[in-house]
């Protein structure tokens, strides 16, 4: 990280577009990554709590069948 910085400073390393956020394809990429990662968190986040529901009512449905 040491020797990349100046170089960084000084222009002599190249970054991709893609990997940029002061770019429009940098934010448009960065807002899709943002979009997939918390949609896929919210869905797992669902499906845990619909499995905690599903088992409490089956508990639920087990204890009052007789």
């Amino acid at each position: 990280m040491a020797r990349a910085t100046p170089e960084f400073a000084e222009g002599r390393i190249d970054i991709p577009a893609g990997w940029r956020t002061d770019t429009a394809i940098g934010r448009f990429r960065d807002f899709w990554f943002k979009v997939l990662v918390y949609g896929a968190a919210t869905a797992a986040v669902a499906l845990v709590v619909a499995a905690i529901l599903g088992g409490l009512a089956f508990i639920v449905f087990a204890l009052t069948v007789d």
